[in-house]
């Protein structure tokens, strides 16, 4: 997204971190979103799967999201956070 006239910048993003060791989980799932990149951390032993492009984060993160959401529900803050970024790529 651009800059905005106060100099800050947005941008949005679909992540998951696991630990090195459940690395062929975050592959799994990239396997199923048929989208994403896979990148180890340095500092930590975690990997992270990320979606950055916009169209995928509509098309294809949340429309699965909310597939699996309602096989296994996310509850608390988990759920919260999901709601309020999912509102956010729905108005851009």
């Amino acid at each position: 997204m651009d800059r905005s006239s106060i100099g800050l910048r947005v941008d949005y993003s679909f992540k998951i971190t696991q630990h090195n060791r459940d690395l062929i989980l975050l592959e799994r799932i990239k396997e199923v979103f048929k989208e994403g990149t896979i990148k180890s951390r340095k500092i930590k032993d975690a990997s992270d799967f990320s979606i950055i492009r916009i169209n995928s984060l509509t098309t294809i993160v949340i429309p699965l999201s909310a597939l699996q959401f309602n096989k296994f529900q996310l509850y608390g803050k988990k759920a919260y956070d999901f709601e309020c970024w999912k509102e956010g790529i729905i108005k851009i």
